[in-house]
Formats: C-alpha cells, structure tokens, sequence
C-alpha cells in the first residue's frame, strides 16, 4: 500500500523538491488539478474524490522545511510568540475544546487508560485529562519547546519527534488504548501509512478520536486551502480511509467549529470491501462552482501567483508572500492599539 509512485526531484532552480503519491484511499494515480495553494496544487482523486496536495513534499521536507518553524515559516512572526505556563494552564482549563475531548471519550475509557495524542501541540488536551485523573497520557509533537514544557511543568511523557519516528520505536512501551488526532490528520504526509502505524500501537478493539476540517462545510472552499493541509477530507473519503487501514466508524460528534467534523473509531480485527462513491468527484467539483465570482477570483489569484513563481522561483514567492502577510497583521495591530 506504498502510495510514493515515483520519487522524482524537482530539476529546476529554486523550486522546493516535491513528489507525486497515488492517492491514499483508492491507490488511483489519476488526479485533476482543481485549484493552486503558494506553491503547491490541489488536486481531486478522479476516481474516489480525495482531495490532496499533489506533488508534495515528503515527510523529510515538510519536518525540515516547515514544521520546526511551524508558526513562524507558515503562519507568520505574529504567532510566534511563546505561551506562558498561566496562558497554558487557562487554555487546558477554560477552552471548550479540551472539555470536548474528555466528553466524547469518557464512555470508552478508564481512568488507567493508555492515551496517545499525536501532534499534541501546546498539550492543552493531555493537561486536562490529567488534571481530570487520567495520569497515562503520552503526547507526540515534533516541536521540542513544547514537549520540554509540557514534562516539565506537568510531568507528562511527551516526544519531540514526527509520528513515524515515534511509531518504529514504540513498539516496547505496551499498547495504547485510545489515540487522538485533533486537526492532525490532514497534516499527514501519507496518512495510510499512519493509519496503519496506530492500527499498530492500539490494543484491541482501542478507540481512534478525530477532529478534522470537512471540505463540504466551508461556506467558501478556498479557505480551508493552506501549505500546512495535505489532504481535505469529506466524511466519504475519511471513512474509507479509516475502513481501509482496519476502523471501523463508531459516529460523529456535535463539531465546535462550524466546518469541522468530530468521529470516533474502533479498532477492528478485520477489513471489509470498501466501496467508493463514483459521485463524489462531480459532488466536490459542484461545491467548489457554487460561488462563481470567488471560483473565478481565486482561480484568478493563482494565474497571478503562478507567474510570480515562473519569473522569481517558489522560494522567493514564499518569502514574499510571508513578508507581506507579516505587513499587514502589524497594521492592524497597530491600528488596534491607537
């Protein structure tokens, strides 16, 4: 189920080394450009409807390239400022979203409960199953600043490494229980491959917990188009997805954000036939036409991006693009304090 079909670099000057997948779900390698996001393309799986950056980086560009300077390289320096053990604990105790979390999963777990959360952040989910008696929480997160904070002031175990890393060395520390992917898994690079990693790490019948944006809840699609978002899944795609790589749907929660999607899955001890909606491609093509004039400017946007890039190369395009970003978040802010 490799979904590299062909490792081919990129030979022009200044462009960032990408490669081509066959597509997560369906293993299909027919894909249709649909719209352009900085220097990447969106594209729909011809066959099962996916949608996904492809050509994209591989694990090794996206962890080197972006993910070490997360809030800085793709967001901006205005998020880069460092959270505060007070903001910190507030966040874990005050946000809505950590309560959600323990909600959802109070049903199916136990206080001794082994948790895994992947990509943990802050950890603002991990403080507050601790603080609510579950002390066997591990967090994975790839930014060392966070991990540090999160052993140090909470004691709990937290890795500074990409999930993969994590999986091919966890194999000792017994099996989890439950895993959490909170906005996680459309970061994912390969996510069959991480889906079948924690098929792994579960024990049996182990509850899988998602929070994901749905293509179909935008009110305007482009938004939900970023560098950090490899995939975009609608509840067809993701649930195929989960069947695929051995879960099997246990339902949807209530969302807090209005474009996002909630489930829980259970581990299953086998893997069904999965069918595809041979609709859904035409069914993502007619959400993106609904609104013609942001169709149309968007597609116009990126014309404009695309010769940018052609004349000055993709890196000088991203420095620009951030600078300008940069710009205009501190006029507002400035704005804001007069």
């Amino acid at each position: 189920m490799c979904q590299l079909y062909f490792a081919k670099k990129m030979p022009y000057k200044n462009k960032i080394e990408k490669f081509s997948f066959e597509c997560a779900v369906c293993e299909g390698k027919s894909f249709l450009k649909i719209y352009g996001v900085s220097v990447f393309n969106v594209c729909l799986c011809e066959r099962c409807g996916l949608v996904c950056l492809n050509p994209r980086m591989d694990e090794r560009g996206y962890m080197e390239t972006f993910y070490q300077n997360y809030r800085r390289d793709l967001f901006g320096s205005y998020l880069a400022e460092p959270v505060s053990q007070d903001e910190l604990q507030k966040r874990a105790m005050e946000s809505p979203f950590p309560r959600k979390v323990l909600d959802d999963l109070k049903p199916y777990l136990l206080k001794e409960s082994k948790i895994l959360e992947v990509g943990s952040g802050a950890g603002e989910a991990l403080i507050f199953l601790k603080e609510n008696g579950f002390s066997n929480v591990v967090g994975v997160e790839p930014v060392l600043e966070d991990c540090q904070r999160l052993e140090k002031l909470y004691g709990i175990e937290c890795h500074a490494q990409s999930f993969s890393e994590f999986a091919s060395t966890n194999d000792k520390n017994g099996k989890f229980d439950c895993v959490i992917l909170k906005h996680v898994i459309e970061h994912f690079v390969e996510p069959g491959r991480a889906l079948q990693a924690i098929n792994g790490l579960m024990a049996g019948k182990g509850i899988l917990y998602i929070m994901t944006p749905d293509l179909y809840r935008f009110k305007n699609p482009f938004s939900q188009f970023c560098i950090p978002h490899t995939f975009y899944f609608s509840p067809a795609t993701l649930e195929a997805l989960l069947l695929k790589y051995g879960f099997k749907l246990k339902g949807y929660r209530k969302n807090l954000i209005p474009h996002e999607m909630v489930l829980l899955a259970e581990k299953s001890s086998s893997v069904p036939e999965i069918h595809y909606d041979p609709g859904e491609p035409e069914k993502v093509l007619a959400h993106l036409r609904k609104n013609k004039f942001r169709f149309i400017f968007f597609k116009s946007v990126r014309f404009a991006e695309a010769a940018f890039m052609k004349v000055f190369g993709e890196y000088a395009y991203l420095k620009t693009r951030m600078f300008l970003k940069n710009l205009v978040v501190a006029v507002i802010k400035r704005l804001k304090q007069k």
